[in-house]
């Protein structure tokens, strides 16, 4: 039997639903009382520089690189759901199971260190951009306008920023832990059973929608 193949190996209904560990809310609410901090006080440099500086925008993206981090399974949910479950269909050695999870452990702090790099080039990108525009256009209203647009332009720059990074620094780490590199692909294979049932239920609920609408 494919050992990959989720959908004819394991029966995913039958795995508890995932859950992020305490801690991670804690990291969480820690960034936004950073990012708080760190606009409060970038404020008494005036407001100009509030909003090109590291007042407006760095405090967002920090906060999101925080909720990013709370978002996924905890640590504790893999030890003691995901690889259970997994124990009751094949036996993975013990030390499998260990790097398992400290591919997990060092993937999430990748993923801060990510958000923070990223964070970092979008603020330089910001503050350089704005400024230039800025001096520029003077307060022209429409211009200035255009410039607060941009200012959510940078996040999505942000965004694809991170990606890049955590997807890199995930490949790298994928190279190192090569000898789990099953359970990672079965982790894979999870996500997306549990992505697509999302997805299928989703379409399920509008269209059952539609049809009391219909009637």
């Amino acid at each position: 039997m494919d050992s990959l193949d989720g959908r004819s190996e394991y029966d995913w209904s039958k795995l508890k639903p995932s859950e992020p560990d305490n801690y991670q809310d804690y990291v969480f609410f820690a960034h936004i009382i950073v990012s708080v901090i760190i606009s409060v006080l970038s404020f008494s440099e005036g407001l100009f520089l509030w909003g090109v500086g590291t007042g407006a925008l760095t405090p967002i993206l920090l906060s999101g690189t925080g909720l990013f981090y709370a978002l996924p399974a905890g640590i504790n949910w893999y030890r003691d759901e995901f690889i259970p479950f997994l124990n009751r269909t094949q036996m993975i050695p013990e030390f499998e199971t260990d790097g398992f999870l400290k591919y997990k452990r060092i993937s999430r702090l990748t993923a801060l260190i990510g958000g923070y790099l990223a964070t970092a080039i979008s603020q330089i990108v910001w503050y350089e951009g704005a400024s230039f525009a800025l001096a520029i256009i003077g307060q022209n209203s429409a211009l200035v306008e255009l410039v607060f647009y941009a200012f959510f332009a940078m996040i999505v720059f942000f965004l694809i920023i991170m990606t890049f990074l955590i997807d890199l620094f995930d490949y790298i780490l994928k190279l190192i832990f090569s000898d789990v590199r099953y359970l990672i692909e079965i982790e894979g294979k999870m996500k997306e059973h549990f992505n697509k049932k999302k997805k299928d239920d989703k379409e399920k609920n509008t269209k059952d929608d539609e049809n009391e609408k219909s009637e």
